[in-house]
């Protein structure tokens, strides 16, 4: 298993620790349950690398008994060697990473390390770091009043400061470590401009919601009304992401968008930052034209501290959802809607949920459709063509810019709550304009089966699997066999002979990928002999059909596994060459044995361009894609650890 690169920290970058509120809370009272004794626990983690530093993500916290210990008294604790080496072998298994953590429940004010404490962190740094080299090891020391806290930087073989440990949760809290930045944060004086919030929120909920950056998906009449007042706020790090442009059917609703804008078809993130820079010029805004789709995206978002998904697009929902679910970010979903029918309103309203660390995520809730997302998605020649099968309508739904309005307003309300709580948290909102209510739904609870928040989720995974690479999500595939003639989708197993029929009977239009897989049936018919099993069959089987149909009808990618049928043909057609791409094998139990290694087929050539980056040696790839934005991404991206073709 490959856990990522190894971490190399230099002197001036920034290290949190993020718990989730729950952890928190039960590790604290575990280490201050004694005023007499000093308690000592690990906690367990992965990280999330980003442009100032790294946020290490604790998913499980280990909290020691007295059999775990090998001496404990009011000036020292210490953990039994056999359960350091315990924690240390899983951390070494699983790529995790360490956090030591014991107490000073007699220091009052601000904590630090004793002498012995730096003894001992200078030998199990080192060594924890060899065994682990692509963690972020640290440790905590909890009085009753603060924290302080220290990482191993292996650029310089020496102990930091860790900046300061982040509480998320139903509230947002960050705790600077006595080491790291908490006198600096102790001389903030909030702008004048926001005195009449200070007396509500208080300095500290200020110098909060002014340090937060926050990411928002979708710069729409949703994304416009709340990032103008979330500016007025205080706010002064964005991110903002969205591919769109300004048309004038936007103008009804989009916060400080001109006639102008929409005839020159102005970014509608370039709209959002102009209204930012109005009320704070100073501000940091990252105005994405781009998917939130795509790898550069995901890496901006994943820097921030709060998600707003402002986006009627459930395959961005998906993404905002997964990306907060990972990280540990909280994530505000804002949807606003207007349904009608024969000339009637319906329904007008709107919700906001939250989804935070240890609660339910969208897709608990069912909140998310995946099929539609699969379609969102698409690129634009995909989703093109799956149109024009007649899967979806693309049909527009109404909208006007009181609701998206008050939606954001109720967001930003909860926003303010969370980094300077004056009220019970809502974490359901739901707004009923016909019936002029508001009401706080109460929230499911998270499914223990969930597939993204769950324990066998991604839940607080980090870059784990993620190093380099495009956000990666489970995508419906179909294999076919011709052994059996059965098709098997994720939605339902079915046997069937006839390609059309498989589509009417299969749930087809959540496919992404089609699999063919030619077993050496074809092999044997090419030769115009029988196979060892005794069988030869013509080759006229439906998967011809299923890959022209099926998987070109709902924008589908076929792949032929054609590891044992080189050589064949199917209606004149060779194997590999019937679909998006074709797989042979050189292995030596295969046709045409070399030892090792394959041969990749496909006339798509942006297809080809992505396997050379992923398949070949980076000196010989970066002569071969021409794509500047893969090609600078090769070194990173993949890791080819075979040799080079000239030097096998």
């Amino acid at each position: 298993m490959r856990f990522g690169k190894k971490l190399y920290l230099d002197g001036e970058t920034g290290v949190e620790i993020v718990f989730a509120d729950r952890q928190y809370e039960t590790l604290r009272t575990h280490l201050l349950c004694d005023p007499e004794k000093e308690q000592h626990a690990f906690a367990l983690g992965r990280v999330n690398r980003n442009h100032s530093g790294v946020r290490l993500l604790v998913n499980e916290v280990l909290l020691d008994e007295e059999a775990d210990l090998l001496e404990q008294k009011q000036a020292l604790v210490e953990a039994h060697p056999v359960r350091v080496l315990e924690v240390a072998d899983r951390c070494e298994a699983e790529g995790l990473s360490l956090v030591a953590i014991h107490s000073h429940p007699f220091c009052r004010g601000s904590v630090r390390k004793s002498g012995l404490d730096v003894h001992s962190e200078s030998e199990i740094f080192p060594w924890i770091a060899q065994r682990v080299p692509t963690g972020c090891h640290a440790s905590l020391v909890f009085g009753q009043d603060s924290v302080d806290g220290h990482y191993w930087n292996a650029g310089s073989q020496s102990r930091s400061a860790v900046q300061a440990v982040r509480v998320v949760g139903e509230h947002v809290r960050v705790l600077p470590t006595t080491s790291g930045n908490g006198r600096r944060q102790a001389g903030y004086r909030p702008d004048e401009r926001f005195d009449r919030q200070v007396q509500a929120f208080g300095q500290a909920g200020q110098s909060l919601i002014e340090t937060t950056r926050v990411g928002i998906i979708g710069a729409g009449g949703l994304g416009t009304a709340l990032t103008q007042q979330l500016a007025h706020l205080g706010v002064r790090s964005f991110v903002v992401v969205d591919d769109d442009r300004v048309e004038l059917s936007n103008l009804n609703r989009l916060v400080g968008a001109s006639r102008g804008d929409a005839e020159k078809r102005t970014p509608k993130v370039s709209v959002v930052e102009r209204t930012i820079r109005q009320v704070e010029p100073a501000a940091v805004v990252q105005a994405l034209i781009a998917s939130v789709a795509e790898r550069p995206t995901q890496e901006a978002l994943k820097h921030c501290d709060v998600l707003f998904g402002c986006s009627d697009s459930d395959g961005a929902r998906l993404i905002g959802n997964e990306l907060a679910v990972r990280y540990m970010i909280p994530y505000f979903d804002l949807g606003a809607g207007i349904m009608h029918e024969d000339g009637v309103l319906r329904a007008v309203g709107g919700q906001v949920w939250q989804v935070v660390p240890g609660g339910f995520c969208l897709q608990c809730t069912g909140a998310i459709d995946i099929a539609k997302a699969r379609v969102d998605l698409m690129t634009e020649v995909e989703k093109r063509r799956h149109l024009g099968r007649g899967y979806g309508t693309g049909e527009t739904a109404p909208n006007v810019i009181f609701l998206n309005t008050l939606v954001a307003s109720l967001a930003v309300q909860e926003f303010s709550n969370m980094l300077a709580p004056f009220k019970a948290p809502s974490k359901m909102l739901v707004y009923d304009a016909l019936k002029g209510t508001v009401e706080t739904v109460r929230p499911p609870n998270p499914d223990p089966e969930c597939p993204v928040c769950s324990a066998r989720g991604i839940r607080a995974r980090g870059d784990e699997d993620e190093v380099g690479q495009e956000y990666q999500r489970a995508v419906p595939v179909m294999v076919v066999s011709p052994e059996s003639d059965a098709a098997t989708s994720v939605e339902d197993p079915t046997d069937c002979n006839d390609g059309d029929a498989l589509g009417d009977r299969c749930n087809v239009s959540d496919l992404s990928i089609v699999v063919v897989s030619h077993n050496e049936s074809c092999w044997f018919a090419a030769l115009g002999r029988t196979s060892s099993s005794g069988k030869s069959r013509p080759l006229t089987h439906p998967q011809s059909c299923l890959l022209a149909g099926i998987a070109e009808s709902v924008g589908a990618h076929a792949i032929e596994d054609c590891a044992q049928a080189l050589a064949a043909t199917i209606n004149g057609r060779g194997v590999g060459t019937l679909g998006d791409i074709g797989v042979f094998s050189l292995g030596p139990r295969k046709h045409l044995p070399c030892g090792e290694g394959g041969v990749f087929v496909t006339a798509d050539a942006a297809l080809f361009q992505r396997a050379v980056g992923a398949g070949q040696h980076p000196d010989r790839a970066a002569l071969q894609v021409t794509d500047p934005r893969l090609a600078a991404s090769i070194s990173e991206a993949f890791w080819p650890y075979r040799m080079h073709p000239l030097e096998r």
